[in-house]
């Protein structure tokens, strides 16, 4: 085999259920590692199940003791290596192991997430190092956007922009269609150069650590593989600043753009901005942009480029996919309404649909603001379905990222039918936005928040719950834990921006209704 796709047989799930079976190897043979035994050569002529199991229990063993840190090593550092003994070699149950490494449940069950993720690590490169092989690790891929209106003048500046400073910090505030524009311009630049798209996400992906790591594989699959060898040999004692100047020299053989969204969030970790600064200036080949709310945080090689509103011309034409029937006047006044604002542009669309004349008038007489708009377009699209869709929207709001209809099904309490139509219905209302992969996610985190908030604090806490089983069943336990915390300590729903409450919008909405039927 010359070119294995090494992530999708060494999946963080697998690792999770190989460790879980490690005191019982007939569980082992399972597809994935039969696949890896023979990818290694250690694949027993007896295909038995316990034959198979025996080889891989020994393979994964092998990469629980090469994490062994050196004498010496900090306790940190020992922590991985120690927690992968206790819990999956020695099987003690979650409490009696947290006892014995003297920590909380909770920490334990942190830890053990970072181990798994660094087994899987190590066991992908000793696979790509037997193979010889390039990986087919890549970074996220470019987000596919669905309803896109191009703007030829705002991407034309931004190409300029890039070919000019060879970093750019796109900033604008939510629903502007930064990351559309981007996504735009990346398709396009994918055919002649790599593309990495890294969208930061809090205890995530946002330090320094975590980006190296995926540099590592990138590189990797480009058929530069010292920055992952490397990064390989020095787990887990890992030296970030000897390992960032190497990745700066690998990426001197590769001519790449890479695009940060969701930048704001590096803020945690500022090394990953000097990074960036630094390859930018030292590497001619690369070009960078970030995209964030705001002008700052950015990296100070990136010029700051504001992304505007729609032009007049440019909400008509979408407004007009959206409800061909629109005058343009109602065009106009639904421009000046929402700013030019794609996403309030999207909403205003799905509401014009439903909305009688007096209510048009009504909702732009009285909310002005750009929160107001959006809390009051979003109030009337989710008072359109009845209480028993609306509890499908309320589950789907505890998700932190994207979900499937299953895990919503499961949150939910619904059949997998009922929550399919109701997805349905938000895709179309432009709520929510359905991906290739199947997997939903709400068009903008401002929507999540606006359904989130408006929860009372036991319907959170129930839904939480549920979200916990759910992971915690499924062997996530970064989402398990992170529900789990909100199940037990949620706090007061914070008041909708601008003190707008969903019942203060419909009394005011009720009462401009009055006004204007009146005269």
């Amino acid at each position: 085999m010359t070119d294995i796709a090494v992530g999708d047989i060494v999946s963080e799930s697998a690792v999770r259920a190989w460790l879980g079976d490690l005191r019982e190897p007939h569980r082992l043979a399972d597809p994935a590692m039969t696949q890896l035994l023979k990818v290694c050569d250690r694949l027993p002529e007896s295909a038995s199940p316990l034959a198979v199991g025996r080889v891989a229990s020994e393979l994964v063993h092998e990469a629980i003791e090469r994490l062994e840190p050196a004498d010496g090593a900090g306790w940190k550092e020992q922590l991985p290596y120690l927690v992968l003994r206790t819990c999956f070699v020695d099987g003690a149950k979650l409490e009696s192991a947290a006892d014995k490494l003297g920590l909380s449940v909770r920490q334990l069950t942190r830890e053990r997430s970072r181990a798994i993720a660094l087994l899987r690590a190590d066991l992908v490169a000793e696979l790509q190092g037997l193979t010889g092989a390039s990986s087919n690790y890549y970074f996220e891929p470019v987000p596919a956007i669905s309803g896109f209106l191009p703007r030829p003048s705002v991407a034309e500046a931004l190409k300029a922009a890039l070919g000019k400073h060879r970093g750019v910090h796109v900033h604008g505030p939510a629903g502007i269609g930064k990351t559309s524009l981007i996504a735009e311009l990346a398709v396009e630049a994918s055919s002649v150069a790599p593309v990495l798209w890294y969208r930061l996400r809090t205890g995530v992906n946002d330090s320094l650590r975590a980006l190296l790591f995926e540099l590592a594989q990138h590189l990797r699959a480009q058929r530069h593989p010292r920055l992952a060898e490397l990064t390989a040999a020095s787990l887990p004692n890992v030296d970030v600043l000897l390992l960032s100047r190497v990745a700066v020299q690998e990426l001197s053989n590769v001519r790449t753009l890479l695009v940060f969204d969701d930048y704001h969030l590096s803020e945690l970790d500022p090394a990953i901005g000097t990074f960036l600064d630094d390859a930018v200036r030292r590497l001619p080949t690369l070009q960078l942009i970030t995209v964030g709310r705001h002008q700052d945080p950015r990296p100070s090689c990136a010029v700051p480029m504001l992304v505007p509103g729609f032009t007049a011309r440019e909400t008509q034409v979408l407004l007009r996919q959206l409800v061909p029937s629109i005058t343009p006047d109602l065009a106009t006044s639904v421009h000046a309404w929402t700013r030019g604002i794609p996403q309030l542009t999207q909403l205003a669309g799905s509401w014009l649909t439903t909305a009688t004349t007096d209510e048009i008038a009504g909702g732009m007489a009285v909310f002005t603001e750009q929160d107001e708009v959006q809390a009051f377009l979003l109030d009337c699209l989710t008072e359109l379905m009845d209480s028993y869709d609306r509890d499908i929207l309320e589950a789907a709001s505890v998700f932190r990222h994207r979900f499937s209809d299953a895990q919503l099904a499961y949150v939910a309490q619904r059949t997998m039918g009922e929550v399919t139509d109701v997805c349905r219905h938000l895709a179309r209302c432009h709520i929510a936005v359905r991906g290739r992969s199947g997997d939903v996610a709400f068009i903008h985190t401002s929507v999540r928040d606006y359904v989130y908030q408006r929860l009372t604090l036991p319907r959170q806490i129930q839904l939480h719950q549920r979200a916990w089983q759910w992971y915690d069943r499924n062997g996530d336990a970064e989402e398990a834990d992170y529900h789990e915390r909100m199940s037990r300590a949620v706090p007061e729903p914070a008041a909708p921006p601008n003190g707008t409450s969903s019942v203060a919008a419909r009394q005011r909405k009720s009462s401009q209704r009055e006004r204007v039927a009146t005269g």
